[in-house]
């Protein structure tokens, strides 16, 4: 057995690593940290920041470190940082102070929801985004109409989200919309089982359930944000090895995202490498896989298109990619400094609302679309419940099909299925029964 300098073998254990365990150890012991009358414990090595003192300290959710009072409007954060949630934070509380949990997500209201105040449909925008780890103060937003921006990706939630958020309400997305900014909301939750970022990961054998439950969070802190159904949320996926593992669990749990948040009525988005999520993406493409709506691809090339080669042409082509081009660095606009990542948009955002639904008549199918995007909002259901209405909805001649009623819906076998145009040349059918209901997809416009 080799031994590294510095470490002694004994009774068949490593000396030198019990010495490092023990140190270790010692270091998280707790200390005691006073703040407004009130103590806590801490571990003794964790770095203090006293934020009254260091007002433009960056809250780092996903750092050793406790943070005593509240993160300032102007803090300065890096472009893009996710992680696991470590931080410890001591805020003001009445006369008091409160030690806030950041390893968990923050927990649903049991009351109603607000309204949404927002928008309720989604808007299609092409042109030049940012996206920045904390969302801007208001005067910054202000500063940065200079800027050739019109779009920001804000982070919403999820359990690797980075940093803080002391400028992201309700109030702040309705004001931003007003002023022509467009919003692409992003939810960092679980990541691949082994991830670059050291983040909490997804577990393969339940990678379909916590898909669901991370959009069911999402939608959660979205409509706390006032940003309501019809808008998209997309998926922040770091990067990762393509091994089976991976692949498999990020496959299984991005579907279930996607699947979860038709069911609220949303649009679903993945962001992610074109190296490693966009890529077992796109092997995944017309195969049944329930696709995200749109992608938002990380390529750091430097070229302001959506047009990637590791994304065919025709797939997610109708006005359904964001393309981050370049990575954190500084710009300067009005005065006003942000550590940035730069985007190029031609997809959905959270913005005014999108034109009126047409219906179009095709081979007896109703389409149902908007126009120049093709988005709308299905349900999704569970394909395991198809029996007859799976076998209906994937008839190669339409006359199978009978016409009931002025909707020109199908019915047979008990099912009611109405086919609606996604995309280019893409069908999604939807069907029920008294006590099932089904979602499939087809090629065609038939």
């Amino acid at each position: 057995m080799k031994l590294l300098p510095g470490k002694l073998l004994i009774g068949g254990v490593l000396l030198g690593s019990l010495l490092f365990a023990a140190v270790a150890s010692a270091s998280d012991d707790p200390q005691t940290l006073r703040y407004r009358g009130q103590a806590f414990e801490v571990p003794r090595s964790w770095e203090v920041v006293r934020l009254a003192a260091d007002p433009q300290r960056c809250v780092r959710l996903d750092r050793r470190a406790v943070y005593v009072g509240r993160a300032s409007p102007e803090q300065r954060c890096p472009a893009h940082a996710v992680g696991r949630r470590r931080a410890i934070l001591i805020e003001p509380n009445g006369e008091g102070a409160r030690r806030v949990n950041t390893s968990t997500p923050a927990p649903s209201p049991s009351g109603p929801m607000p309204r949404a105040r927002a928008t309720s449909s989604a808007a299609f925008y092409t042109g030049l985004g940012f996206d920045a780890c904390s969302a801007p103060p208001v005067t910054t937003m202000s500063a940065w109409l200079s800027s050739p921006y019109r779009a920001i990706g804000v982070y919403i939630g999820g359990i690797n989200r980075g940093c803080s958020q002391p400028n992201l309400t309700s109030d702040w997305v309705a004001g931003q919309i007003a002023a022509g900014w467009k919003l692409i909301p992003t939810y960092v939750g679980l990541q691949a089982p082994s991830n670059v970022c050291g983040c909490a990961s997804i577990k393969l054998s339940q990678a379909a359930t916590q898909g669901s439950q991370a959009a069911d969070d999402a939608v959660t802190q979205a409509q706390l944000l006032g940003i309501g159904a019809g808008n998209p949320i997309y998926f922040d996926m770091e990067g990762y090895s393509q091994t089976s593992t991976n692949t498999n669990a990020v496959l299984g749990f991005l579907e279930a995202w996607t699947d979860q948040l038709h069911a609220h009525g949303y649009l679903s988005g993945v962001y992610g490498s074109v190296s490693s999520t966009i890529e077992d993406l796109v092997n995944q493409y017309g195969l049944g896989y329930s696709e995200p709506d749109h992608i938002w691809l990380a390529h750091w090339d430097g070229l302001q298109t959506t047009s990637d080669p590791y994304v065919p042409a025709s797939y997610w082509a109708n006005h359904q990619r964001i393309k981050q081009y370049r990575g954190g660095h500084n710009e300067r606009y009005g005065g006003v400094t942000l550590n940035i990542d730069n985007n190029y948009l031609d997809a959905a955002v959270v913005g005014t609302a999108s034109a009126p639904v047409l219906r179009i008549h095709c081979r007896n199918v109703i389409f149902s679309h908007r126009p120049r995007t093709g988005v709308f909002n299905l349900r999704a259901f569970n394909l395991r419940r198809c029996g007859k209405a799976r076998r209906l909805a994937l008839a190669t001649k339409s006359f199978r099909f009978s016409p009931s009623g002025e909707t020109r819906a199908y019915r047979k076998a008990q099912f009611s299925c109405r086919g609606s145009e996604v995309g280019r040349m893409r069908v999604v059918y939807e069907c029920r029964s008294p006590d099932a209901k089904v979602r499939f997809v087809r090629r065609g416009l038939t």
